[in-house]
């Protein structure tokens, strides 16, 4: 579901590895050209306009579509009968991500999404020191994340009147998750502010708590940041790259920092793409479970959510007393 820039970058060029079922693949675009180009390059036979009329004949969808249309386009497929993997974000609120995940249960299929970060060896051994106890209770977590924007959008639907937000939907889903993730739960909001005046943030910063934990994530699409973590716990500090694959630092005490180099993959985005289709091949075949499910990001979110309705704006002099 959809032919822009995910489809054509993370999910196809996967596929491709399964000539079997190539032959059987369906890709649905609204826009004729765009999925006749797609289906050409990728060797693709089908291909439709209008979901609608394949409901009910397959056995997988992966829905790669704007964001505000995923949790409709999802349920359709899940009350079919079909099991689903859903984009980032799964949804735009936590009631549709609820509902989307009320629906898989009821229908007997699997629902899943496409977290990417959670799969990463690096973000995997940060969970894995903080769940074994071996660092100490998490003190205090410092995200940050930006860049120019740069994603190839082919509907352009970021900037468009089909969205009212931004980074923070799109990137929030990531790090936020991320920290949910780390720290086995929601921590409560304690403020949120962004550079919009009604359209879609492009920069925006949160801070956060829960119990002695407190945080704060910084998250841009008009310039670089450190694009660094660094996650403060009682007997150590652990510290890494917000897109390194494989490698991240921990420090104990006043001790000399530790380089952790957990995965040396010469080409890490192959790696994921491919362990992300074949796991969801396998999901349908019934001989997996999701790499992760729907239900474990629900906390991240409702977070998000919390924090456009909590958003105030950041004083920008140099755009407000401007005569």
């Amino acid at each position: 579901m959809g032919c822009g820039a995910i489809c054509e970058e993370f999910y196809l060029p996967a596929f491709r590895r399964h000539r079997d079922i190539l032959d059987q693949l369906v890709l649905v675009d609204n826009n004729e050209q765009r999925l006749s180009i797609i289906k050409t390059n990728f060797g693709v036979k089908k291909g439709f306009q209008d979901y609608h009329e394949i409901l009910g004949e397959v056995d997988g969808v992966i829905v790669a579509t704007p964001h505000s249309s995923h949790s409709r386009i999802a349920i359709d497929f899940l009350r079919e009968g079909a099991h689903v993997l859903c984009e980032k974000p799964l949804a735009i609120t936590a009631s549709d991500a609820k509902d989307m995940i009320m629906q898989a249960e009821r229908f007997g299929v699997t629902l899943s999404v496409n977290n990417v970060y959670r799969l990463y060896p690096s973000f995997r051994k940060v969970k894995e020191l903080i769940l074994d106890g071996s660092v100490g209770e998490v003190r205090s977590i410092t995200y940050l994340h930006g860049h120019h924007f740069s994603w190839p959008t082919v509907s352009g639907f970021y900037f468009g009147n089909q969205s009212r937000k931004g980074v923070l939907l799109d990137q929030g889903a990531h790090a936020l998750d991320a920290i949910c993730w780390w720290v086995g739960c929601r921590p409560d909001l304690i403020s949120c502010q962004t550079d919009s005046y009604g359209g879609p943030e492009a920069q925006v910063s949160l801070k956060f708590r829960h119990g002695s934990f407190v945080g704060e994530a910084m998250l841009s699409w008009l310039t670089p940041l450190l694009n660094r973590y660094e996650i403060d716990c009682e007997r150590a500090c652990i510290s890494g790259g917000t897109e390194d694959w494989g490698h991240l630092t921990v420090r104990f005490g006043s001790a000399k920092p530790r380089e952790l180099y957990v995965d040396g993959a010469s080409d890490p985005d192959r790696v994921l793409r491919e362990k992300v289709v074949d796991n969801f091949l396998d999901v349908i075949r019934g001989n997996a479970d999701p790499l992760v499910p729907a239900s474990e990001v629900v906390d991240s979110i409702q977070l998000i959510e919390e924090s456009y309705a909590a958003a105030e704006r950041f004083e920008m002099p140099w755009c407000d007393n401007v005569d």
